[in-house]
C-alpha cells in the first residue's frame, strides 16, 4: 500500500501502537496532571499519562520507567512523588503533604527507551513534533543509503499545580526554578497564569537556553494547538486566548554523536492551569 493513501489519523495511531510496543508503554506525549479521581485528605495526587493527543490519555506508563522525581511544596521543601497504582490510562502518583506544605510544582524524567520505528511511519512522526530541517536532510540521507529509523528517547515532564495560584509572587518563582531535567520548559517570571496576559518561558536543554525548538501549546477545551519557536535565548511566548488546562510539548531529536545512524531524542511537557 501507498503511504499516500492512508489517512493521516490511521497512520498517528499506528505510530502509537508501535511506540507503545517498542518502548514498554511509551507513547507520544506523556504528562502529569492533577487528579480528581483520588481526593484523600493530606496529600495531593496526581495521574501520569501517555497519550498521542492531549487531553486523551491512552496508556499508563509504567512505575519502573520513573527516575528522577519531586514536588516542591510551598514551604520551599522536596518530596518524592510515590507511584500508587494504574487506574485505567494513567498512573496514579501522590505526595504526601500538611497544611503549608502543598505542591507547586512537580517534575519526572523518564528512563530511556529503544526505538526502531517502521519506515513508513518516520514522516507522520516528524511532522507530529515538527521537526527541524536539518533533521529532516539529515534522515533523507539515512534513507537513501537504506538504514533504518533507530532511535533512543526519553520523557520529561512538569506541572505546575493549581495550589501555585494562591501562593505568593516569591513562591512561585522558587517553584518555576529549572531543575535539571535533560529538558525542561520552565514558566518566567513569578506571576499568576492568566488569560488575556502575555506570558513567557524558557526552554533548556542540559540547562542551558535551547533555541529553534518548534512547541505547541495545547489545551483541554478545542482541539487546535499554538506553535511557536523558541528564540536564541530559548524563549517563548504566548497570549493565553482563554482559561483551561494548557500543556506545552516539544521533542528535541538530533543524530548520536559517534554514531550518526542513530538519534537521540528528549520529549518534554509543561501542565498549566491559566484562569
Amino acid at each position: 500500500m501507498r503511504i499516500h493513501a492512508v489517512p493521516r489519523h490511521v497512520l498517528r495511531h499506528l505510530a502509537l501502537g508501535l511506540l507503545i510496543h517498542a518502548g514498554g508503554a511509551q507513547a507520544h506525549d506523556t504528562w502529569l496532571a492533577t487528579s480528581e479521581r483520588d481526593l484523600r485528605s493530606g496529600g495531593t495526587s496526581f495521574e501520569m499519562s501517555t497519550g498521542d493527543r492531549f487531553p486523551r490519555a491512552e496508556v499508563a506508563p509504567e512505575a519502573g520507567s520513573l527516575m528522577r522525581n519531586a514536588c516542591i511544596s510551598v514551604d520551599g521543601k522536596r518530596q518524592r512523588l510515590q507511584p500508587e497504582r494504574t487506574d485505567g490510562a494513567s498512573l496514579l502518583l501522590r505526595v504526601r503533604h500538611g497544611d503549608g506544605s502543598a505542591p507547586l510544582a512537580c517534575w519526572v524524567e523518564q528512563r530511556p527507551f529503544d526505538l526502531d520505528l517502521d519506515l513508513a511511519l518516520v514522516e507522520v512522526y516528524l511532522q507530529e513534533i515538527r521537526a527541524i530541517p536539518s533533521v529532516r536532510a539529515h534522515w533523507e540521507q539515512l534513507k537513501a543509503a537504506g538504514k533504518p529509523w533507530r532511535e533512543t528517547y526519553r520523557k520529561n515532564a512538569r506541572i505546575e499545580t493549581t495550589h501555585g495560584l494562591n501562593a505568593s509572587p516569591e513562591q512561585r518563582a522558587a517553584a518555576r526554578k529549572p531543575v535539571g531535567l535533560p529538558l525542561e520548559i520552565v514558566v518566567e517570571g513569578d506571576a499568576a497564569l492568566r488569560p488575556d496576559v502575555e506570558h513567557s518561558f524558557v526552554v533548556l536543554l542540559g540547562g542551558k537556553p535551547l533555541a529553534g525548538l518548534p512547541v505547541e501549546f495545547v489545551n483541554d477545551q478545542q482541539a487546535i494547538g499554538i506553535w511557536r519557536t523558541s528564540d536564541a535565548q530559548g524563549r517563548l511566548t504566548l497570549r493565553f486566548p482563554f482559561a483551561a488546562r494548557w500543556m506545552l510539548r516539544g521533542t528535541w531529536i538530533e543524530p548520536r554523536r559517534g554514531d550518526n545512524t542513530r538519534w537521540d531524542s528528549e520529549f518534554v511537557t509543561l501542565m498549566l492551569e491559566v484562569r
